[in-house]
């Protein structure tokens, strides 16, 4: 992960007076209306829910596949949310583990060479392969369940997974989001650093740790959970 300069973009919406105000006003005809959830995605959501809490574990070097800590990066049903607190999880270790309680596989896990199966990397081209990613447009509605993504760069910024918990048809930017990241220094192997599974109350919160926004892409719930 990456370091999101917490101490001087701040746990808020910021001031956004160098943004032209059109860009935060959605456009698109027909927005008040509401998409369906379907029940795998509400099942995901309420898992992930109940790891709130859980702290964040960076990635130590290596092979990203296993039934562990933090990527979880493994076939089947994930473990009980004890063990899952104990280990810690990634950003990318929640998104797996939500594959995983709807019954779907890791992506690259059926590669018995992939090292780094269920990472960020190979979330993005995954869904990238199969033309499920979008640009991510702070002007147009997403449906709960929408999987944000910052595309993986390199070692420094290694791109970040997150899911909106709840949508906000009228902007985008006020709708909540799960996700699981670090606060404050940069995580390194050894390191202990705060932060965890939590619910921000907004994505802006999160979406301008980048003045020119930090989420590159998205993917519809149906895309990843269906």
């Amino acid at each position: 992960m990456t370091d999101y300069s917490w101490s001087s973009c701040g746990y808020r919406l910021p001031g956004i007076s160098h943004l032209d105000i059109k860009f935060l006003i959605p456009h698109a005809l027909g927005m008040e209306q509401r998409h369906s959830v379907d029940k795998a995605t509400k099942r995901a959501l309420r898992f992930a829910r109940s790891l709130v809490g859980t702290q964040f574990k960076c990635w130590n070097g290596g092979e990203l596949r296993g039934d562990r800590g933090p990527f979880w990066a493994h076939d089947g049903r994930p473990p009980a949310a004890n063990i899952i607190r104990l280990q810690g999880c990634s950003c990318a270790g929640l998104v797996n583990l939500m594959r995983r309680q709807v019954g779907l596989p890791v992506p690259g896990i059926e590669q018995k060479r992939n090292r780094y199966a269920g990472g960020t990397a190979y979330w993005f081209e995954y869904l990238k392969k199969r033309r499920a990613l979008r640009p991510f447009n702070i002007s147009e509605p997403y449906p709960q369940g929408t999987l944000l993504l910052r595309a993986f760069r390199n070692e420094i910024d290694q791109g970040h997974l997150a899911i909106i918990y709840s949508d906000h048809f009228e902007n985008v930017l006020y709708a909540k989001l799960i996700h699981s990241y670090p606060l404050g220094a940069t995580p390194r192997p050894g390191r202990k650093v705060l932060g965890g599974v939590k619910i921000d109350p907004t994505i802006g919160s999160s979406h301008f740790w980048r003045p020119l926004g930090f989420y590159t892409h998205a993917c519809l719930p149906e895309n990843w959970l269906g």
